[in-house]
């Protein structure tokens, strides 16, 4: 239906949209509300438990976690032979922290680079990648925000969130940092509001103008400078109060241990996190799994995930 009410199916496929005079409200697939309440974490949770010693997710969502493993583990092979920089980052870093793996609920990887090194993955991702079935998706939206992930060509389920960083002027104060962050946020909103643009990447090569603008008011003292947001995700204000963060809650990048690996950290994981997240060492409000906990995958994406499994099986 169209007019005043309107009715679909969300784009994951797990919850109803219903907009009734331009307000929207969502409820969940009746499927996915039994799921909802037959998860375990709520319950340990309730039980006041350690979040540190929560027991590995189990099933379809750990069976995702491990399909990810192997695909972080080629993008840091990626990486590492290129002279790239990254680090976990989000809710992969809290897990790594936390959990030493994935948060027990979630099942993608969260990763972030800066600007340079992002650019430079762009060009040589797809001919240095080992497993032809990954490739670099230009992700985007209507609200204009831009996010490149590793994507899987038979699975589309399976994938890195790669966000971007860049370099920008000292900022002494935080209340400095967060009418910056509200300035850019307005600039950013009116250049959205006025270009279009028909993909991803199309999007991305937009943006250009705008980050020229923002680079040219930071000083050009290399050796004294702060890291900031890229300006085309968009990072909401509940996330963190502020885009800017000091040069040594970032860099230099140490290692830290995830799933039995290690990979690449920021430099500060208790700053970052805590500016992030707030208290991270408590249960979140709400204990939801992750991109494809609740999906129905086909038969295909099954045998795709069962075959990255067994790939580190045979590697062992």
């Amino acid at each position: 239906m169209t007019g005043i009410f309107s009715f679909k199916l969300s784009d994951d496929k797990i919850r109803y949209k219903l907009y009734f005079c331009g307000i929207k409200f969502c409820a969940p697939r009746p499927s996915y509300a039994i799921k909802l309440m037959l998860n375990p974490f709520y319950r340990y949770k309730k039980e006041n438990r350690d979040i540190t010693t929560l027991p590995k997710a189990t099933g379809q969502i750990r069976n995702m976690q491990l399909a990810n493993l192997e695909i972080l583990k080629e993008f840091d092979k990626v990486c590492k032979k290129n002279n790239l920089q990254y680090w976990l980052d989000y809710g992969t870093l809290l897990g790594a922290v936390r959990h030493k793996g994935y948060i027990p609920w979630d099942d993608d990887i969260d990763v972030s680079m800066l600007r340079d090194d992002f650019e430079k993955l762009t060009k040589i991702f797809e001919d240095e990648v080992e497993n032809k079935d990954l490739y670099l998706k230009h992700h985007f939206n209507e609200k204009g925000m831009y996010l490149l992930k590793i994507s899987h060509k038979k699975c589309p389920y399976l994938c890195i969130d790669v966000f971007i960083y860049d370099y920008c002027k000292k900022f002494t104060y935080d209340e400095e940092k967060i009418v910056y962050t509200q300035n850019l946020q307005k600039l950013r909103q009116e250049f959205i509001n006025k270009i279009e643009y028909k993909d991803g990447l199309d999007l991305y090569k937009k943006y250009e103008p705008l980050r020229t603008k923002i680079s040219e008011s930071f000083d050009n003292d290399t050796d004294q400078k702060d890291l900031i947001y890229g300006i085309e995700f968009g990072h909401q204000p509940y996330i963190r109060n502020n885009w800017v963060m000091s040069y040594d809650e970032i860099l230099p990048i140490k290692e830290i241990e995830f799933e039995g690996y290690k990979f690449p950290s920021v430099n500060n994981p208790d700053k970052h996190l805590t500016e992030v997240f707030g208290n991270y060492m408590n249960y979140p409000k709400k204990i939801d799994f992750g991109h494809g906990g609740y999906v129905k995958l086909s038969l295909k994406d099954r045998a795709v995930i069962k075959k990255l499994i067994n790939k580190k099986k045979e590697k062992k």
